[in-house]
């Protein structure tokens, strides 16, 4: 099921990703789906090798003090 006969949008999204996307040294394109309309792709090239990141340790935040508000309501 396409988005054929939906309401369009600005098309501010793609701009956003084409930007990033080229700051980043890839490119994007735009094809057709096998007529269900037209599709964004992009590209972008990752340097080095994939690692699982180390999980940092918690820090120790010791007790916390909680500020409270009162507030007085007026009803007129």
């Amino acid at each position: 099921a396409g988005r054929r006969g939906a309401s369009e949008g600005t098309g501010l999204g793609l701009a956003l990703v084409r930007e990033h996307v080229t700051l980043h040294g890839g490119k994007v394109w735009v094809e057709d789906r096998n007529g269900d309309g037209p599709g964004a792709r992009f590209v972008v090239e990752m340097p080095g090798e994939l690692s699982e990141a180390e999980p940092e340790p918690e820090a120790d935040l010791g007790p916390a003090a909680v500020p409270a508000v009162e507030a007085d309501v007026v009803e007129v």
